[in-house]
């Protein structure tokens, strides 16, 4: 099964944006809400600190806990 088609999989972007209750597609990356902005901290928090694990597009489970590589690898999630 192709990752980005199933619902277990989401991106950092389409899960805050699920959360809160917003589309992802149609946000704007240069003005997103607080909400949004909180949900993906939150996150990456939960990444670094190993409470979930993460995944690149080619399914590298992230060992380390550079979460600066991770947001400048993944434009889709930077804030």
């Amino acid at each position: 099964m192709y990752l980005l088609n199933s619902k277990d999989y989401q991106t950092v972007w389409q899960l805050a944006h699920h959360w809160t209750g917003q589309d992802s597609q149609a946000s704007n990356p240069s003005d997103l809400s607080p909400e949004i902005k909180e949900s993906i901290h939150r996150i990456l928090i939960a990444i670094r600190n190993d409470l979930i694990t993460a995944r690149t597009k080619h399914r590298v489970i992230l060992q380390d806990d550079n979460t600066i590589e991770f947001i400048q690898t993944c434009p889709e999630i930077r804030v």
